[in-house]
């Protein structure tokens, strides 16, 4: 019952309810018309109206069942995109993680272990933040831009670095890109928009 009540918030029960009445008036509309043509292959009686009800509601639970993914075609360029639910970190490909304009990993007030970045932390780095630090410092290095020192930060790191700064950390196998995509105020929240110049 669990399960029911949980697919229930899940979907809504208004929706659940209006694709079993439709599911359940269109097979009644194809029946009832051929029980007059063949009424003794169609006087089921209790149980078949009881049948009836549960293909229904099967039905109208497959229809609403949260996807997994979902995915749609471009013509120009040609290419599919597909957004999947599930662990991110699960995926076997390169991934892109977001990060603020001065690389901030410590985690707490600053990083939600809920967050991408957090779980890059934790799943790729096993919680190691030094090593973390190391390999962003190190990318950083090579790249040719160089940080500004804001002396208002005092929360985190204090070098700023162009919005779309973009290091690349990990193995030949398996490459995670750091795109820095916004702006990291002091009170914690991160500004990001369009205007936001891309280096």
């Amino acid at each position: 019952m669990k399960v029911y009540f949980t697919l229930f918030r899940q979907v809504g029960f208004k929706r659940l309810l209006i694709s079993f009445a439709s599911i359940f008036g269109l097979i009644w509309l194809l029946l009832e018309p051929a029980s007059f043509l063949i009424p003794e292959q169609l006087s089921f009686g209790a149980y078949g109206y009881l049948a009836l009800v549960l293909v229904s509601l099967t039905g109208a639970i497959f229809r609403n069942s949260p996807k997994r993914s979902v995915s749609n075609f471009l013509s120009s360029p040609d290419t599919e995109v597909e957004v999947k639910v599930g662990d991110l970190f699960q995926e076997k490909s390169h991934l892109v993680i977001g990060l603020n304009d001065v690389f901030d990993t410590e985690p707490g007030e600053i990083i939600k272990a809920s967050a991408v970045q957090g779980q890059f932390l934790e799943k790729i780095y096993r919680n190691n933040l030094s090593q973390l630090d190391i390999d962003i410092e190190t990318a950083l290095q090579t790249l040719n831009v160089t940080g500004q020192l804001d002396p208002a930060k005092t929360h985190g790191k204090a070098y700023r670095y162009p919005i779309g700064t973009t290091i690349t950390l990990g193995s030949y196998e398996r490459r995670y890109f750091l795109t820095a995509y916004g702006y990291m105020n002091n009170d914690l929240t991160i500004a990001s928009n369009s205007d936001y110049s891309v280096s």
